[in-house]
């Protein structure tokens, strides 16, 4: 006899939007670049092209308010 598998609830989560001044894009690469830094150096790893210009490849620009 099989048991049945039950379905996996998803977390919730709170988001929460903080404005910050300036682009947000450059605040988010410069709170995570030190972690992904780190945690490539522990493993003896590296990226080939700077943390800035991967993160920037594939971010979706979107219109601000005060461009519309």
């Amino acid at each position: 006899m099989r048991r049945e598998k039950k379905a996996k609830e998803r977390p919730k989560f709170d988001i929460v939007v903080i404005p910050v001044p300036g682009d947000p894009i450059e605040a988010i690469i410069n709170a995570i670049e030190p972690n992904v830094n780190a945690v490539l150096k522990k493993h003896g790893a590296y990226l080939t092209i700077p943390f800035r210009d991967l993160v920037l490849r594939h971010v979706k620009h979107q219109p601000s308010k005060a461009e519309e």
